[in-house]
Protein backbone atom coordinates (compact mmCIF):
# COMPACT_ATOMS: atom_id res chain seq x y z
CA UNK A 1 0.00 0.00 0.00
CA UNK A 2 2.91 2.35 0.74
CA UNK A 3 4.20 1.90 -2.83
CA UNK A 4 0.75 2.66 -4.22
CA UNK A 5 0.48 5.78 -2.08
CA UNK A 6 3.82 7.06 -3.33
CA UNK A 7 2.79 6.32 -6.91
CA UNK A 8 -0.58 8.02 -6.50
CA UNK A 9 1.05 11.10 -5.02
CA UNK A 10 3.50 11.30 -7.91
CA UNK A 11 0.66 11.04 -10.42
CA UNK A 12 -1.33 13.86 -8.87
CA UNK A 13 1.75 16.07 -8.52
CA UNK A 14 2.40 15.60 -12.23
CA UNK A 15 -1.23 16.31 -13.10
CA UNK A 16 -1.23 19.42 -10.96
CA UNK A 17 1.86 20.61 -12.78
CA UNK A 18 0.15 20.14 -16.14
CA UNK A 19 -2.92 21.99 -14.90
CA UNK A 20 -0.73 24.93 -13.86
CA UNK A 21 0.89 24.99 -17.28
CA UNK A 22 -2.54 25.30 -18.85
CA UNK A 23 -3.00 28.64 -17.06
CA UNK A 24 0.31 30.12 -18.27
CA UNK A 25 0.43 33.36 -20.20
CA UNK A 26 2.79 34.54 -22.90
CA UNK A 27 4.26 37.92 -21.94
CA UNK A 28 6.17 39.88 -24.57
CA UNK A 29 8.22 42.81 -23.27
CA UNK A 30 9.30 45.28 -25.93
CA UNK A 31 12.62 46.48 -24.60
CA UNK A 32 15.08 46.51 -27.53
CA UNK A 33 15.71 49.30 -30.07
CA UNK A 34 16.45 48.09 -33.60
CA UNK A 35 15.95 51.23 -35.70
CA UNK A 36 19.19 52.49 -37.26
CA UNK A 37 20.38 55.77 -38.76
CA UNK A 38 23.74 55.63 -40.59
CA UNK A 39 24.38 52.22 -38.98
CA UNK A 40 23.87 53.61 -35.50
CA UNK A 41 20.88 52.90 -33.29
CA UNK A 42 18.40 55.73 -33.02
CA UNK A 43 17.51 57.35 -29.73
CA UNK A 44 15.58 55.44 -27.10
CA UNK A 45 12.17 56.28 -25.75
CA UNK A 46 12.51 58.19 -22.51
CA UNK A 47 13.36 56.17 -19.40
CA UNK A 48 14.34 52.56 -18.97
CA UNK A 49 12.75 49.57 -20.76
CA UNK A 50 10.40 47.80 -21.04
CA UNK A 51 8.37 50.43 -22.91
CA UNK A 52 5.48 48.21 -23.95
CA UNK A 53 4.14 44.85 -22.77
CA UNK A 54 1.76 42.45 -24.53
CA UNK A 55 0.20 39.58 -22.60
CA UNK A 56 -1.55 36.68 -24.36
CA UNK A 57 -3.70 34.45 -22.16
CA UNK A 58 -5.80 31.51 -23.32
CA UNK A 59 -9.30 31.86 -21.85
CA UNK A 60 -10.44 28.57 -23.34
CA UNK A 61 -9.57 26.28 -26.26
CA UNK A 62 -10.59 28.84 -28.90
CA UNK A 63 -10.17 32.29 -27.29
CA UNK A 64 -7.00 34.17 -26.43
CA UNK A 65 -7.09 37.48 -24.56
CA UNK A 66 -4.50 40.07 -25.58
CA UNK A 67 -3.69 42.83 -23.10
CA UNK A 68 -1.55 45.67 -24.50
CA UNK A 69 0.03 47.89 -21.85
CA UNK A 70 1.83 51.17 -22.48
CA UNK A 71 4.76 52.04 -20.23
CA UNK A 72 6.17 55.01 -22.12
CA UNK A 73 7.49 57.52 -19.60
CA UNK A 74 7.28 60.70 -21.67
CA UNK A 75 3.67 61.91 -22.13
CA UNK A 76 4.50 63.15 -25.64
CA UNK A 77 5.60 59.71 -26.84
CA UNK A 78 3.04 57.35 -28.34
CA UNK A 79 2.68 54.12 -30.33
CA UNK A 80 2.24 54.54 -34.07
CA UNK A 81 1.87 50.86 -34.89
CA UNK A 82 2.18 47.58 -32.97
CA UNK A 83 3.06 44.35 -34.81
CA UNK A 84 2.51 40.69 -33.91
CA UNK A 85 2.94 37.26 -35.48
CA UNK A 86 0.75 34.17 -35.70
CA UNK A 87 1.52 30.47 -35.90
CA UNK A 88 2.76 29.86 -39.45
CA UNK A 89 0.31 26.96 -39.80
CA UNK A 90 -2.64 29.36 -39.48
CA UNK A 91 -4.12 32.07 -41.71
CA UNK A 92 -3.96 35.45 -39.95
CA UNK A 93 -6.81 36.78 -42.10
CA UNK A 94 -9.16 34.38 -40.26
CA UNK A 95 -8.61 36.04 -36.89
CA UNK A 96 -11.52 37.88 -35.27
CA UNK A 97 -10.78 40.66 -32.75
CA UNK A 98 -13.28 41.80 -30.12
CA UNK A 99 -12.41 44.86 -28.05
CA UNK A 100 -13.00 44.16 -24.35
CA UNK A 101 -11.78 47.36 -22.75
CA UNK A 102 -9.77 50.52 -23.34
CA UNK A 103 -8.21 52.25 -20.35
CA UNK A 104 -7.40 55.84 -21.13
CA UNK A 105 -8.32 57.42 -24.44
CA UNK A 106 -6.32 55.12 -26.69
CA UNK A 107 -7.80 53.06 -29.47
CA UNK A 108 -6.58 51.24 -32.57
CA UNK A 109 -7.73 53.06 -35.70
CA UNK A 110 -7.62 49.71 -37.53
CA UNK A 111 -6.35 46.16 -37.16
CA UNK A 112 -4.76 44.76 -40.31
CA UNK A 113 -4.09 41.06 -40.71
CA UNK A 114 -2.51 38.83 -43.32
CA UNK A 115 0.46 36.52 -43.59
CA UNK A 116 3.77 38.41 -43.72
CA UNK A 117 2.17 41.62 -45.01
CA UNK A 118 3.40 44.24 -42.55
CA UNK A 119 7.02 45.25 -42.29
CA UNK A 120 8.36 46.78 -39.10
CA UNK A 121 10.77 49.41 -40.43
CA UNK A 122 13.53 47.54 -42.29
CA UNK A 123 13.48 44.61 -39.91
CA UNK A 124 10.97 41.84 -40.68
CA UNK A 125 7.44 41.17 -41.86
CA UNK A 126 4.61 40.46 -39.44
CA UNK A 127 1.06 39.08 -39.66
CA UNK A 128 -0.92 41.51 -37.48
CA UNK A 129 -0.73 45.31 -37.29
CA UNK A 130 -2.58 47.54 -34.83
CA UNK A 131 -2.60 50.96 -36.52
CA UNK A 132 -2.57 53.85 -34.05
CA UNK A 133 -0.59 56.59 -35.76
CA UNK A 134 -3.47 58.56 -37.31
CA UNK A 135 -5.36 58.90 -34.06
CA UNK A 136 -5.82 62.49 -32.85
CA UNK A 137 -3.40 63.58 -30.07
CA UNK A 138 -5.89 62.96 -27.28
CA UNK A 139 -6.51 59.39 -28.44
CA UNK A 140 -2.93 58.24 -28.90
CA UNK A 141 -1.68 55.11 -27.16
CA UNK A 142 0.94 56.24 -24.64
CA UNK A 143 2.38 55.31 -21.27
CA UNK A 144 -0.87 55.32 -19.34
CA UNK A 145 -3.07 53.36 -21.73
CA UNK A 146 -4.21 49.75 -22.00
CA UNK A 147 -6.13 47.94 -24.71
CA UNK A 148 -7.69 44.49 -24.23
CA UNK A 149 -8.93 42.28 -27.07
CA UNK A 150 -10.27 38.75 -27.29
CA UNK A 151 -8.94 36.92 -30.35
CA UNK A 152 -10.56 33.93 -32.06
CA UNK A 153 -9.83 32.00 -35.24
CA UNK A 154 -12.87 31.64 -37.46
CA UNK A 155 -13.60 28.38 -39.28
CA UNK A 156 -15.62 30.28 -41.90
CA UNK A 157 -18.87 28.57 -40.89
CA UNK A 158 -19.79 30.48 -37.75
CA UNK A 159 -17.55 28.47 -35.44
CA UNK A 160 -14.03 28.84 -34.10
CA UNK A 161 -10.87 26.78 -34.34
CA UNK A 162 -8.27 25.97 -31.69
CA UNK A 163 -6.07 28.87 -30.58
CA UNK A 164 -3.60 29.25 -27.71
CA UNK A 165 -1.29 31.93 -26.34
CA UNK A 166 1.73 30.15 -27.82
CA UNK A 167 0.31 30.60 -31.32
CA UNK A 168 1.52 34.21 -31.06
CA UNK A 169 5.08 33.24 -30.11
CA UNK A 170 6.60 33.27 -33.60
CA UNK A 171 9.28 35.37 -35.27
CA UNK A 172 8.76 37.77 -38.13
CA UNK A 173 10.10 36.54 -41.48
CA UNK A 174 12.42 37.80 -44.20
CA UNK A 175 13.81 41.32 -43.88
CA UNK A 176 17.03 42.17 -42.11
CA UNK A 177 18.56 41.22 -38.80
CA UNK A 178 18.38 44.37 -36.68
CA UNK A 179 18.81 43.15 -33.16
CA UNK A 180 16.11 40.52 -33.58
CA UNK A 181 14.38 38.48 -34.66
CA UNK A 182 11.41 39.50 -32.52
CA UNK A 183 7.95 38.13 -31.84
CA UNK A 184 6.56 41.67 -31.59
CA UNK A 185 7.63 45.13 -32.75
CA UNK A 186 6.33 48.67 -32.40
CA UNK A 187 6.88 52.15 -33.85
CA UNK A 188 7.34 54.76 -31.13
CA UNK A 189 6.69 58.35 -32.17
CA UNK A 190 6.88 61.75 -30.50
CA UNK A 191 10.43 61.44 -29.19
CA UNK A 192 11.85 64.77 -28.09
CA UNK A 193 15.30 63.99 -29.50
CA UNK A 194 16.72 62.72 -32.77
CA UNK A 195 14.30 62.27 -35.65
CA UNK A 196 11.30 62.02 -33.36
CA UNK A 197 10.65 58.28 -33.72
CA UNK A 198 12.24 54.88 -33.26
CA UNK A 199 11.38 51.16 -33.44
CA UNK A 200 11.44 48.66 -30.60
CA UNK A 201 11.03 44.89 -30.43
CA UNK A 202 10.85 42.08 -27.94
CA UNK A 203 10.30 38.39 -27.33
CA UNK A 204 8.05 36.38 -25.05
CA UNK A 205 8.91 34.53 -21.89
CA UNK A 206 8.91 31.32 -23.96
CA UNK A 207 10.36 32.53 -27.30
CA UNK A 208 10.17 30.26 -30.32
CA UNK A 209 13.31 28.32 -31.15
CA UNK A 210 13.12 28.07 -34.93
CA UNK A 211 13.51 31.12 -37.16
CA UNK A 212 10.40 32.23 -39.07
CA UNK A 213 8.03 30.15 -36.97
CA UNK A 214 8.05 26.73 -35.43
CA UNK A 215 7.84 27.94 -31.85
CA UNK A 216 7.15 25.56 -29.00
CA UNK A 217 3.86 23.81 -29.51
CA UNK A 218 2.94 22.57 -26.06
CA UNK A 219 -0.30 20.62 -25.98
CA UNK A 220 -1.86 20.63 -22.51
CA UNK A 221 -4.56 18.02 -21.88
CA UNK A 222 -8.05 19.14 -20.86
CA UNK A 223 -9.01 18.54 -17.17
CA UNK A 224 -11.20 15.56 -18.13
CA UNK A 225 -8.24 14.04 -19.96
CA UNK A 226 -5.99 14.63 -16.97
CA UNK A 227 -8.48 12.86 -14.69
CA UNK A 228 -8.69 9.93 -17.09
CA UNK A 229 -4.91 9.66 -17.24
CA UNK A 230 -4.64 9.70 -13.46
CA UNK A 231 -7.36 7.10 -13.07
CA UNK A 232 -5.70 4.87 -15.67
CA UNK A 233 -2.31 5.05 -13.94
CA UNK A 234 -3.84 4.18 -10.58
CA UNK A 235 -5.87 1.29 -12.03
CA UNK A 236 -2.76 -0.13 -13.69
CA UNK A 237 -0.85 0.13 -10.43
CA UNK A 238 -3.60 -1.70 -8.53
CA UNK A 239 -3.71 -4.44 -11.16
CA UNK A 240 0.06 -4.89 -11.01
CA UNK A 241 -0.09 -5.09 -7.22
CA UNK A 242 -2.81 -7.77 -7.31
CA UNK A 243 -0.78 -9.84 -9.79
CA UNK A 244 2.35 -9.57 -7.69
CA UNK A 245 0.47 -10.68 -4.57
CA UNK A 246 -0.85 -13.87 -6.17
Amino acid sequence: MRTLTKFTSAVFIALASLSYTAQASLVIELDTIFDEDANNLKDSPFGSPSWLTATFEALNATTVRLTMDGMLQDPDEFVGGWYFNLNTAYDASNLAFTEISATGAAFATSIDQGENLYRADGERFYDILFNMDIAPPGDRFNGTDQLVYDIQRSDGMGGFLALSELDFDFFGVNGNEKGGPFTSAAHIQGLAVGEGSTWIGGNGETPCTVDCGGGPNIVVPEPSTLFLLGSTFIALSLRKKRINNK
